[in-house]
């Protein structure tokens, strides 16, 4: 990267401005800033490591931390002896502060876990007032593919967390609110090695839990959809 775009990206930038408490979450935002002004569009080479290290004086762990979070989101393309890009294309989602705060968290926390089951609650309550029969049947044929794919594990088939991800963003269509479906997705993300972790340990417990939920929406039952999805989330609790 020339020295004319590095004073452009540096320019009254260094390490005192950025957050001691976590260094790569304000790179990583420091970054998101560049991209929402103009500074750095798609397909422009990220400054090295030690150009970051340089410029604002952190250390080498911090940079490399931030970049493969902005990886992870879709923000960024590491290729590999080349350099890091930002992507050709970027998810207006993954430049949300509110995900980038989330993908930060450390682990998988108790606090996570509460909220992943608040939201699950809360769009069920309003699939119950929402769901028709089309949508219910969307539903079904969801999870029933999950089941296809248990039975059918030792062939070439759609990832279980694919099929898993792919319930709960039927949930969200039904449920119909945007603004409800845009948190609860960028949660969901950080889920992605837990639930990896849990198909694995018991790839049925997902099917089940999905028939339990479904069968209270058919039923209109807010009560039992709560505790279904209560009970459908405990083992998320081995993960913690």
């Amino acid at each position: 990267m020339n020295a004319d775009t590095l004073s452009i990206l540096f320019d009254n930038t260094d390490g005192n401005s950025l957050k001691r408490e976590s260094v790569s979450s304000s790179i990583a935002n420091m970054i998101v800033d560049y991209i929402t002004a103009k500074k750095l569009k798609p397909g422009d080479q990220l400054p090295t490591e030690q150009e970051f290290m340089t410029h604002l004086g952190v250390g080498r762990n911090s940079v490399r931390e931030a970049v493969k979070m902005l990886s992870f989101l879709g923000v960024v393309e590491i290729r590999k002896g080349i350099g890091s890009y930002i992507t050709d294309s970027i998810s207006s989602s993954a430049l949300n502060p509110l995900v980038l705060s989330l993908a930060f968290e450390q682990g998988l926390s108790m606090d996570l876990l509460e909220l992943r089951i608040l939201i699950d609650s809360g769009v069920g309550a309003i699939v119950i007032d929402k769901a028709d029969e089309d949508g219910i049947a969307l539903l079904e044929k969801t999870n029933e593919q999950i089941g296809e794919s248990i039975r059918n594990l030792d062939q070439d088939t759609i990832p279980l967390k694919e099929l898993d991800f792919a319930f709960h963003q039927a949930m969200f269509r039904i449920a119909g609110n945007s603004l409800v479906e845009k948190i609860g997705m960028a949660v969901y993300k950080l889920f992605n090695f837990a639930m990896e972790k849990s198909m694995v340990a018991d790839p049925e417990q997902a099917y089940q839990n999905h028939k339990l939920i479904i069968e209270a929406i058919k039923e209109r039952n807010k009560a039992k959809l709560i505790e279904n999805t209560r009970k459908s989330l405990a083992v998320w609790s081995k993960f913690v």
